[in-house]
């Protein structure tokens, strides 16, 4: 309802700063329950655009699949240990 022509999490937050003036509770005309279902489906947007990394493709060897997963990690998506990380790239030498 909010974001759902949202299609980068910077608009989203454009957007979330917006309606953060219009809706809070103290500001004159604000709405709790507004406010708290705009900050409800903030979050749910932000959780979506998270947890759903683009692939464009499936990686087929495995030092692309290290690559992959180097990426991921970097990007924050996924959490691994650095030991387990290092253990994947001795394997390939």
């Amino acid at each position: 309802m909010y974001f759902d022509t949202c299609k980068t999490k910077e608009e989203a937050k454009a957007r979330f700063r917006i309606y953060t003036k219009a809706f809070h509770p103290d500001r004159n005309g604000g709405s709790d329950v507004m406010f708290k279902e705009m900050n409800a489906e903030y979050e749910k947007f932000l959780s979506k655009k998270s947890s759903t990394p683009i692939v464009e493709k499936e990686p087929d060897t495995i030092v692309e699949k290290v690559d992959f997963l180097e990426g991921m990690l970097t990007r924050g998506i996924i959490s691994i240990g650095e030991y387990a990380l290092d253990q994947l790239r001795k394997n390939l030498k």
